[in-house]
């Protein structure tokens, strides 16, 4: 896989680990991209609140928000897919 996008929804800082209800769920999948990064592996993450643009500038992201509603995310895209 050359490239990965992981779009979550919004949420009050970059990686959704503050708060007083901290998801543990959110600490794991922030703590899995630092590692990816480590190892060079392509990985972007996007949550909507610090990032609308990039839900904007993909017609897939789009296309399943309109269709399925924000319960949709989060959604993982690999090499477009």
């Amino acid at each position: 896989m050359k490239d990965s996008q992981i779009f979550e929804p919004a949420m009050c800082c970059p990686t959704g680990v503050c708060g007083p209800g901290i998801d543990p769920e959110l600490i794991r999948i922030t703590g899995a991209v630092h590692n990816l990064k480590k190892h060079n592996v392509n990985i972007s993450r996007f949550n909507l609140t610090g990032h609308p643009e990039a839900f904007a500038q993909n017609q897939s992201i789009q296309d399943l928000l309109i269709n399925e509603g924000m319960e949709i995310l989060p959604v993982t895209i690999g090499d477009g897919k």
